[in-house]
């Protein structure tokens, strides 16, 4: 160091905060809205060893912050939830009396801010609900439909787009909606894959998102006889350059797993290969 000068010592980086919202089935009159501190203490409690027939699984003390939000709603189908348009929460929850619910109910955890969405009559049976950018696709039977987003707040079209706001019909897919085991995105933001199971024959399917010039034209590709190996929703990773969700194989039920993206430049569709299933459970 040279006579005279001096050197400030380095700041070090701001971890930006990150908080992940929980939906849980645990309160008698319906489901509560938890939020989570992801670099909070609380959420890397010591852990402790437990036995168990496969080996030592460690496991810790964790207790749930308070609910931030209720949904007074039909307890048992967490399937009617879905995250959309951001930063909301939407419950799509049958209704006894469909006259008189307000719609849909929203609440935005950014802003706080509760409101109601578009009605669903009828009541739909077994809802996939798949969000794509800035609009909500669902897969129920019989039925194909997506939801586009109401303007921003400011916007002098946004009253009404509000009173007109509802669900579009799309081609019914080539597959029953109610077979629907597992879904995720692609990487390229635009296309996502269903797999369908259970009562049907295994099989994977995609469909680009981007809007053609008639609805007749949407186009649902079969990628093959074989079905992704999650429950419900799989998510994209990049750092693993996986999909990675829940397993479906009821022998590791409740485990997360992984597998490797479908490529569009292989010449002939392919099973996605398993790259690990976890030996912890979330």
């Amino acid at each position: 160091m040279g006579k005279g000068k001096t050197t400030m010592p380095k700041r070090r980086p701001v971890e930006r905060r990150r908080h992940l919202y929980l939906v849980f089935d645990d309160w008698s009159g319906g489901y509560s809205i938890r939020k989570i501190d992801l670099l909070g203490d609380h959420w890397r409690p010591p852990l402790v060893p437990v036995g168990t027939p496969e080996g030592p699984v460690f496991t810790g003390i964790f207790t749930l912050p308070v609910a931030s939000l209720r949904f007074e709603a039909t307890r048992g189908e967490p399937r009617c939830f879905a995250g959309a348009f951001g930063s909301k929460i939407m419950a799509f929850h049958p209704t006894k009396d469909s006259g008189f619910a307000p719609g849909a109910s929203i609440y935005d955890v950014g802003t706080r801010c509760l409101s109601y969405g578009p009605k669903t009559w009828p009541d739909r049976v077994n809802p996939t609900y798949i969000p794509v950018g800035d609009r909500l696709f669902v897969l129920d039977a019989g039925s194909f439909e997506v939801l586009n987003p109401l303007p921003p707040y400011g916007d002098p079209n946004r009253e009404s787009s509000a009173s007109a706001w509802a669900w579009s019909k799309l081609p019914v897919p080539i597959f029953h909606c109610d077979h629907v085991t597992a879904y995720a995105m692609h990487p390229d933001g635009r296309t996502f894959f269903v797999s369908i199971g259970g009562d049907a024959a295994p099989a994977t399917f995609s469909l680009d998102t981007v809007e053609p010039v008639a609805k007749e034209d949407w186009k649902w590709e079969l990628r093959g006889k074989w079905k992704l190996p999650f429950t419900g929703r799989a998510y994209y990773v990049r750092e693993l350059d996986a999909w990675v969700g829940l397993s479906g194989d009821p022998s590791t039920i409740g485990r997360l797993c992984s597998c490797n993206v479908v490529r569009w430049c292989l010449p002939t569709p392919t099973v996605p290969t398993p790259l690990a299933s976890s030996s912890a459970r979330p």
